[in-house]
């Protein structure tokens, strides 16, 4: 059997996403520092196309840098901001920052001790991630944009380069528990050992492959959802020794979550929190015995 571990709720993508700012003219970007930071701002190639470039430098001491952009955004009742980031930077404390009209509310999300890819990666702030910050509102719900701000805070501070790129936006459904039935596939099935009795909630039934070579079982929820965490329970037996597991939102770009080799329990309880995927996929090279078996 497959178990997952909800997060707070499932949820899916609504409608298609808003690119807020593909980083192709960095005018409307300005550099806000702190009193003794350095910040340099500059166009470079970026993910796609171009992006925007922050070189820093905290002079040995703390303080941040700060780049703000005037937009005008209304947010819907659900919604998750992305974008992309890398750089050879010290490991330093990342926020994401929305001001409102007034310009004296703000809303913020606030990553301490973030380390900055070497590659480019997908940074997603979800509405329940970005909380009120300061301001005379004092709370309640972030309605409409004005101002969006990136801001590297001293953590090690010292000097560093970080590229940004591919800020959007995208509408959400309201959260709410998953009721669909998840489509499940594999790479070879035994005959009654189909692929959805590995999550029919049925300890006595199982897939099975066919043989012990490298095989894959997918999971398409039919939705993105989000989850915590996973359950594996393999057959005496017939679990593999090495596996690992991956998921995707399109079913194209695939983010490894968890890898093991030489474990031989019967159950596997994998910690995977702020997951959020469409596509689940359990794959491994081979297993010792006749056939890889996964209950539930």
């Amino acid at each position: 059997m497959i178990v997952l571990f909800p997060a707070l709720a499932a949820m899916v993508i609504a409608q298609s996403s808003v690119m807020v700012d593909d980083f192709e003219s960095i005018s409307q970007w300005k550099a806000t520092p702190s009193d003794g930071v350095t910040l340099n701002l500059s166009q470079d190639n970026g993910a796609h196309g171009k992006a925007i470039r922050l070189d820093f430098d905290f002079h040995g001491h703390g303080g941040y840098a700060v780049i703000h952009r005037d937009v005008k955004l209304s947010l819907p009742a659900n919604y998750e901001f992305s974008f992309s980031i890398r750089g050879p930077a010290p490991v330093n404390n990342l926020e994401f920052k929305l001001v409102d009209p007034t310009g004296d509310n703000v809303w913020w999300s606030n990553t301490t001790g973030f380390v900055f890819p070497a590659d480019w990666k997908t940074v997603t702030r979800k509405k329940r991630q970005i909380g009120f910050a300061w301001g005379p509102l004092g709370g309640g719900d972030m309605k409409n944009v004005a101002g969006i701000e990136f801001a590297i805070t001293a953590g090690t501070g010292g000097t560093g380069t970080v590229w940004i790129d591919d800020l959007q936006l995208t509408p959400l459904e309201p959260d709410g528990p998953y009721t669909l039935t998840p489509n499940v596939t594999a790479t070879s099935t035994a005959v009654g050992h189909e692929p959805a009795k590995a999550i029919d909630s049925n300890s006595a039934t199982s897939w099975r492959s066919t043989t012990s070579t490298s095989q894959s079982l997918d999971i398409d929820f039919l939705k993105r959802r989000e989850f915590g965490g996973l359950v594996l329970d393999w057959e005496r037996g017939h679990r593999p020794s090495m596996y690992s597991v991956m998921s995707s939102i399109d079913g194209k770009r695939w983010t490894p979550l968890y890898a093991t080799g030489g474990n031989k329990t019967g159950r596997d309880y994998l910690y995977l929190p702020e997951s959020d995927a469409r596509y689940l996929r359990v794959t491994s090279p081979g297993t010792s015995s006749r056939y890889i078996g996964l209950s539930e």
